[in-house]
Order: structure tokens, then C-alpha cells, then sequence
């Protein structure tokens, strides 16, 4: 019995250590959920389990919080900027580094499908793209590997840039060097300024400046995405700022389930993966009509996951914490009776 209680203990451990590597892996696999850590100066790396649950600070003052908004009619360019300036004129005076700016914010258009072509001396090749119209600093928030060429940026002269992932480039071309090329969406062409490479991307991908919008649909970008860093000098502050900025005074959810807010530097904390799991079963459910991009739907199947090894690894902790306990009560129970036994009985 004892040697089966052994046994049953170090398989236990061994569960418990892989669980462990595993939630850590996937804990940092997402670096879409970690921006405000970039825009943050990390002074050190998380050492402990319980250090990955922490939030870095800017040189020491104030911690940072990443806040996506997500819209089902999307919000004007106008709204973005105001939007911006609201939340830095909110939060400006907690920060002291000397950065420019206490708020980074990045937007872009709902998934579209888009069909490009590519035109070269041999032949013309088609391909749908998920599309994404963007602005802000995209970058900073989904840092792509860069293969060649540069990345869009707001303060370029011409707004006639695109930028497709290596998937697109060899659906449509055949090969990853291919900036400086153009594809055309009817009459209109579109210069490559770049190609990134997208972890597990199964589809092309192409991010196109937010100025093209109106070239190619007639009306100008509607953002459905907004992420934003801005200072969180106390727990949830950083939240509450966004939620007020944007109408949201009761939940992340707006009244008219229009618009719903995440804050994604606090998605993985345990409060949030204990609550994913007190939830699960209404997990597949969506009560409202927000289409969200590929990035956000790929956070909640990664904090789906970490919520479930969450739950095996209590799990398969309570094992040993339950045989050692009774192997403690066992052991009190086995000294009180040799504590108190008359003298010259042997035990």
C-alpha cells in the first residue's frame, strides 16, 4: 500500500512539472497580449511563477495596462485621435520617465476578405487575402518578423502601401522577395513595402495603409480594433480609464453590446483564468454581433487552454498536498500515542 501511495505521488510530480512547463510556454507564446511590456522598460525577466502574474514597470514609476476595444459599426479616424487625446490628458500626469508619450495606441479595420492580383511578364495570379486596414503603431503591438522591406508607418508621404506575409507573397508571387511589387485590386495598384512572416498563420494576410480604404471601398476606414498602453498606477485604473473614455460604465460590455473592452495585461492573472473556468461552459456562446481580429480570437483559445491546465494542475497538486497531509496526521497521531502510553508499555 505504502509503495502504491509512492508510486502514485512521483507520477503525480512528474504531471505537475510538465503541466507547469506547459502553462509557462504558453503563457508568453502570444506576443500580441505583451505590448505594454515592450513599451515598458523591463529592468528583469520573471524568475518565479508567481513573478509571471507581475506587472513591469516604467523605469520604476508606474506599471503600464494593454486595453483592446473592440467595435461592431467601428469608430472615424476623428474618434481615434480623440480617443487618444482623451486618455493622455487622463493619465499624462503618472507618468515621470521623460517619454514623449504616457499612451501608444494602434487601430484597424474588422477582417475583410479581399482578392488581389498579381501581375508579372508571365502571367496574372489571384488570391483572397484577410485584409486589414491599419494605423498607429501596428507594430509595436503585433511585432512581426520583418523579411524584407519596412513596415507601414503614419508618417510615410504616400499612402499606397500594403504589407503581406510570406504566405501571401508566395501564393501570389512565388516568393518572399517582393518588395517594390505591385498588386492590383481592379484598376487600382497597391505597393508591397514589405513582408512579415505571421507565427501559425494558416491563410495570406495583407495590412494595408488605413488611407486606402477609401480608394478601394469609396468611404473612409472604420476601425473595429482599437489596442491601447496607457499608465495603470493602480490595479484596473488603466481599464476603468478606456471603459469611461469610450461610454462603458457597467461591465466590459456596452449597453447595446456594440462594443466590448479586454484588458489584455491582466487576461492571464489567476483571478481571470479561475474565472475563464467558472465560465467555460459559456464559452462558445457570443451574445453580440463583434467580429474580432485573428490575434484576439487565438488569445482566448490560448487562455482557454491555460484556464484548463490551471484546473489539472490543483488537480494533480492536491494529490501529494492530500497524502502528505494524512501522512502528517498519521505521523501526530502515531507520537501523541507514544507521548502518552503508560511507562514500561511497549508501543
Amino acid at each position: 500500500m505504502k509503495k502504491a501511495v509512492l508510486i502514485t505521488n512521483i507520477a503525480a510530480v512528474v504531471v505537475i512539472i510538465a503541466l507547469a512547463i506547459t502553462f509557462s510556454v504558453k503563457l508568453h507564446n502570444l506576443p500580441d497580449q505583451e505590448a505594454y511590456k515592450r513599451w515598458n522598460v523591463i529592468t528583469k525577466p520573471p524568475f518565479s511563477f508567481s513573478d509571471i502574474f507581475k506587472k513591469e514597470t516604467l523605469d520604476g514609476n508606474v506599471p503600464f495596462a494593454q486595453v483592446s476595444v473592440f467595435y461592431q459599426n467601428g469608430i472615424s479616424l476623428d474618434k481615434t485621435y480623440q480617443m487618444t487625446f482623451d486618455i493622455d490628458e487622463k493619465t499624462a500626469n503618472y507618468v515621470k520617465s521623460a517619454r514623449k508619450n504616457a499612451v501608444a495606441i494602434s487601430y484597424c479595420t474588422a477582417p475583410t476578405t479581399i482578392s488581389f492580383t498579381a501581375k508579372t511578364d508571365i502571367k496574372s495570379t489571384s488570391a483572397n487575402l484577410e485584409s486589414y486596414f491599419i494605423g498607429g503603431n501596428f507594430l509595436l503591438f503585433h511585432p512581426y518578423e520583418i523579411l524584407t522591406g519596412t513596415f507601414l508607418s503614419d508618417d510615410t508621404v504616400m499612402h499606397d502601401n500594403a504589407v503581406i506575409d510570406e504566405n501571401a507573397a508566395w501564393q501570389l508571387f512565388g516568393s518572399s522577395d517582393v518588395v517594390g511589387e505591385y498588386l492590383f485590386v481592379g484598376n487600382t495598384a497597391i505597393h508591397i513595402s514589405g513582408v512579415v512572416r505571421i507565427p501559425n498563420a494558416d491563410k495570406g494576410y495583407i495590412f494595408l495603409d488605413k488611407e486606402l480604404s477609401e480608394t478601394l471601398n469609396g468611404y473612409p476606414a472604420s476601425f473595429s480594433c482599437v489596442e491601447i498602453i496607457l499608465p495603470n498606477p493602480v490595479n484596473g485604473s488603466g481599464l476603468t480609464t478606456v471603459k469611461t473614455t469610450v461610454g462603458i460604465t457597467d461591465g466590459d460590455v456596452s449597453v447595446d453590446k456594440s462594443t466590448r473592452v479586454i484588458e489584455n495585461s491582466s487576461r492571464t492573472s489567476l483571478s481571470a483564468l479561475f474565472g475563464i473556468l467558472g465560465n467555460i461552459n459559456k464559452l462558445s456562446a457570443q451574445d453580440d454581433a463583434i467580429i474580432v481580429p485573428v490575434w484576439e480570437n487565438r488569445a482566448r483559445e490560448r487562455d482557454t487552454e491555460l484556464s484548463l491546465l490551471l484546473f489539472f494542475l490543483c488537480v494533480f497538486t492536491a494529490i501529494p498536498v492530500i497524502t502528505g497531509f494524512a501522512y502528517l496526521v498519521k505521523l501526530y497521531k502515531f507520537i501523541m500515542k507514544k507521548i502518552t502510553a503508560p511507562k514500561g508499555r511497549r508501543i
